[in-house]
């Protein structure tokens, strides 16, 4: 039953990770990285297959060697949320209290990604 539910859990996870990766509104991934935590508990057959995966295999291979987003996922991640930023400011003008927020949201999740993913470990 339990590992049913880190199945689950696993599944779910990767298909926020899948939404993620056309939405620059939704990260991959912590998603990806969820995934391949809840099948190590619930289906290790599924996590073998998620780092055999072309796309997410080599996040999650990164990840566990050295505790870091590859560098071209950091760039992809922050060019991304910029666009995102952009692309609400210029869809939606009249909402400049939210548009603040999420600006500010973005400049929060930039740094994180740029100063505690480092490439080589956390907190090089």
């Amino acid at each position: 039953m339990i590992r049913a539910l880190w199945t689950a859990a696993g599944a779910l996870a990767l298909c926020l990770a899948v939404v993620g990766a056309v939405l620059p509104v939704l990260p991959t991934t912590p998603f990806v990285l969820g995934a391949a935590f809840a099948f190590a508990k619930g289906s290790p057959r599924a996590r073998a297959w998620l780092i055999e995966h072309r796309t997410f295999g080599p996040i999650i291979v990164e990840w566990e060697a050295k505790g870091a987003i590859a560098p071209r996922y950091k760039l992809l991640a922050c060019a991304l949320m910029l666009l995102a930023l952009i692309g609400f400011l210029t869809g939606r003008p009249e909402f400049l209290d939210l548009a603040i927020v999420y600006g500010l949201l973005n400049v929060i999740g930039t740094i994180a990604v740029l100063k505690y993913f480092r490439y080589g470990g956390l907190g090089d």
